[in-house]
């Protein structure tokens, strides 16, 4: 797989934020971003087949394995998903890792509060 980069758009109280969402997404790269907690991921699907986003568990919780968190988005559906928990879905480099199973009109777009 190939890492992807994913920009984070900042929400501001001034009300400054710009989405830009990313499009032409591949199903063999797995997409990053530098998460602090209050980071999430927006999927719009566009498509007409439910896209499963995985986002990678990275740790443990407690000492037990914590499962990869995995979210449906259905066919022409928006999912919000996080904030993420940096202790459990960061990677070494604070990194969090998610990938799609499918793209056909799907585009995303990260966003830290």
């Amino acid at each position: 797989m190939a890492d992807t980069s994913q920009a984070v758009i900042a929400i501001v109280k001034t009300g400054g934020a710009d989405p830009t969402y990313t499009g032409s997404l591949s199903l063999s790269n797995n997409y990053q971003f530098p998460n602090d907690g209050k980071t999430f991921i927006h999927v719009k699907n566009g498509g007409g087949s439910p896209d499963t986003v995985t986002i990678v568990s990275q740790n443990s919780e407690d000492g037990l394995a914590v499962a990869d968190r995995t979210v449906v988005v259905t066919a022409g559906e928006e999912r919000m998903i996080g904030p993420l928990l940096p202790h459990v879905y960061n990677d070494g480099d604070g990194l969090v890792n998610f990938t799609h199973s499918f793209i056909t009109s799907v585009t995303q777009a990260v966003f830290s509060l």
